[in-house]
């Protein structure tokens, strides 16, 4: 494994309450603050964001909310700063849409699932959209989403460029916090590590995800090519989908500026030395391995291990 040290932004950052928004490593201590998953489990995570080698600027962020069982990236475009607004704005705009949501659910949530897995079987419901709180979830994304597409207009209308922003996450629900809602937009990602088996739970919304997906047939795209982007209209598909998590699951959520550089076996590699004490530096690993191998874009990841 590579010992390199993330070269670009890397500062430590006190948390303050269980919120931490932006791009500098959250390092919870002794006596850190957890999600409380019930039944004796828990949810911690710490996030980490690096400019990248060739990157003067960093258009990543990162959300950890312990409080309301939110963690999430962005991954902004745009330039000139834009980017790096439009993925704050996005982080932001979810969050505080969750919160006001979350007065009106008042139903308890009603689910098919019994028990957390106990081997390596993944559960996933696919009608999320029976599930108050993915409802809730994909409403929140497309009011970020609306409010980036006004402030884009705003910017073109004044002839600088548009913004717009992936984002990726996990919502643990209210009712039963082993209930995972993954979600995504554009190509950033979360991954699930469990029983040293990694898997990719989102589906990257791209050009070359889509021409694979079609069977590899003519040109390959290139793999950068987003086809949605937080921002580029005033709503958006999103893709969520329901997980069980189980004692001792890792969740990785991160921008491609990570997972273009470390494949599989690199990830499940670093992932497999992860446990309660040592998630900070993990995360510090993950991103200096993928400088290593020359990272170019800004990277940007959130590891948080349940129970």
């Amino acid at each position: 494994m590579s010992n390199a040290r993330p070269n670009g932004r890397f500062t430590e950052q006190e948390v303050r309450g269980s919120l931490t928004l932006g791009n500098q490593l959250t390092r919870d201590g002794p006596g850190d603050r957890r999600t409380d998953g019930g039944g004796g489990a828990d949810f911690r995570a710490v996030g980490l964001t690096d400019n990248g080698r060739n990157r003067s600027n960093n258009e990543d962020n990162f959300l950890i909310d312990h409080e309301h069982r939110l963690f999430m990236v962005a991954d902004g475009v745009g330039g000139h700063l834009a980017g790096e607004i439009a993925s704050s704005v996005a982080l932001a705009s979810i969050r505080r849409h969750i919160v006001d949501s979350m007065r009106d659910l008042t139903e308890p949530l009603n689910t098919p699932f019994g028990k957390a897995p106990e081997d390596d079987s993944r559960t996933a419901l696919f009608a999320v959209e029976d599930i108050p709180e993915a409802n809730m979830m994909a409403a929140s994304i497309n009011h970020a989403s609306r409010t980036i597409f006004v402030q884009s207009q705003q910017k073109k209308a004044s002839g600088r460029r548009a913004m717009g922003t992936t984002v990726a996450g996990v919502y643990l629900q209210k009712d039963d916090p082993r209930s995972a809602l993954i979600f995504n937009v554009g190509d950033s990602r979360v991954y699930l590590f469990r029983n040293r088996n990694l898997v990719q739970v989102t589906t990257d919304q791209s050009a070359y995800q889509e021409w694979l997906s079609g069977g590899s047939k003519g040109p390959e795209p290139g793999r950068n090519v987003i086809l949605q982007a937080l921002g580029q209209a005033p709503e958006v598909n999103t893709d969520i989908r329901q997980e069980m998590l189980a004692q001792g699951d890792l969740i990785l959520i991160c921008t491609d500026g990570l997972s273009d550089y470390l494949d599989h076996e690199t990830l499940t590699a670093y992932l497999s030395e992860a446990n309660d004490g040592n998630l900070p530096r993990i995360c510090q690993e993950l991103i200096g391995a993928a400088l290593a191998r020359n990272g170019a874009d800004n990277i940007t990841l959130v590891l948080g291990k349940f129970g």
